[in-house]
Formats: C-alpha cells, structure tokens, sequence
C-alpha cells in the first residue's frame, strides 16, 4: 500500500517507579513515556531515517513518495494517547500499520521499481 519505514527498538522491562503499568508505554506524538521516564531519540531517529529513505528513493528513482514512519516495540503494550509523524505500535499491530487502508499508493511498476533499489542496497551477501 505505499513505503514503511520500520525501526525496531527493544527495551528491557524493569521495576515500575510509579502507578503506571511497567509493561506500557505511552506515545504522544512529541515523546515516549516509559515507567522509568521519557525520552525523545528514538522518534528522532524514525523521523530522520524515513526522510533518508524518502530521499534516498527519489535519487535513484526520481518518484517523490511518502514514507510512512513506523517504530515498533516488541513486547510492550503500547498506548497512544495522540498520533504524531510516527505510529509508534508494537509487534502484534505492526501488519496492520504498514498496511493502513489498504489503498495501494504505488503502480505496480513503481513498487518494483523501489524494490529493485532497495533490493540492491541491502545485498551485501553475494550468492
């Protein structure tokens, strides 16, 4: 349905601080709330890499396509409390983001067109 752009990023579950449950955590679109505190960087740097990604495709494609932003935590419970640039979600919801609506945003010789540059990027390991 379009370009995802997944971070991955796995945090250790400690002791909770406070009254809040210490398997969640929250999104407010600007900052990560964790039981023990918040934290900017990690949306930071979903943003910057899906812009890299987005110019990236334009270079060798020439296509101005958005990018969706999409920071997945695996094994947290995630709530959002406002929706930012980045869907923050966590492993289970993941699917159901990259595939949004539903409504492709691609040709088909676009998507294959990118995922031939892609294809090419991340080879690294020859036959």
């Amino acid at each position: 349905s379009g370009v995802s752009l997944v971070e991955t990023k796995a945090r250790r579950k400690y002791k909770n601080r406070n009254d809040k449950p210490s398997y969640t955590v929250y999104s407010d679109g600007q900052r990560l709330k964790w039981p023990w505190g918040s934290e900017t960087a990690d949306l930071e740097q979903t943003t910057s890499q899906a812009a890299w990604l987005h110019e990236f495709i334009r270079a060798r494609t020439g296509l101005s396509v958005s990018v969706k932003s999409i920071l997945a935590i695996p094994g947290w419970w995630v709530e959002s409390e406002k929706t930012g640039h980045v869907s923050v979600v966590n492993s289970k919801s993941l699917p159901a983001t990259v595939v949004g609506s539903g409504k492709l945003t691609l040709t088909p010789v676009q998507a294959d067109l990118i995922s031939r540059q892609l294809d090419v990027l991340c080879r690294d390991v020859e036959d």
